[in-house]
């Protein structure tokens, strides 16, 4: 299986769920295998907008961090879908995966931190 192989090789993991039980779904299934493989891991929450998240509520009950949230917004869609890259043709984004980037690289680095002292 692809994502067990990815898991396995893997220092960090950032799990990506949208706010949908389908969503919620699928990120308690790779739940399961990062703690299978005892890795150290984050989420991120997709697509978020005001209302009901089952992938947030996930996360608080498992006390998984939530590294960031990506807003539901069309102009990012519209992006995507034409193969652009969105942190470079957009301040906005750039500013917002920039953080997302930096939050990640924290989380692992104290995960790497703890895990050394262990």
């Amino acid at each position: 299986c692809a994502v067990m192989e990815s898991i396995q090789d893997a220092d960090f993991c950032v799990l990506v769920a949208e706010p949908t039980i389908f969503g919620a779904h699928n990120l308690a299934m790779v739940y399961e295998l990062v703690s299978l493989f005892h890795k150290p891991f984050g989420a991120v929450l997709n697509k978020c907008q005001a209302g009901e998240n089952p992938s947030e509520t996930f996360c608080l009950e498992h006390r998984i961090p939530i590294l960031g949230r990506i807003p539901f917004d069309a102009e990012l869609g519209a992006l995507n879908a034409e193969g652009g890259i969105a942190a470079r043709e957009n301040e906005r984004y750039r500013a917002l995966f920039g953080s997302l980037l930096e939050q990640i690289g924290k989380e692992a680095r104290h995960e790497a931190a703890s895990d050394s002292q262990r």
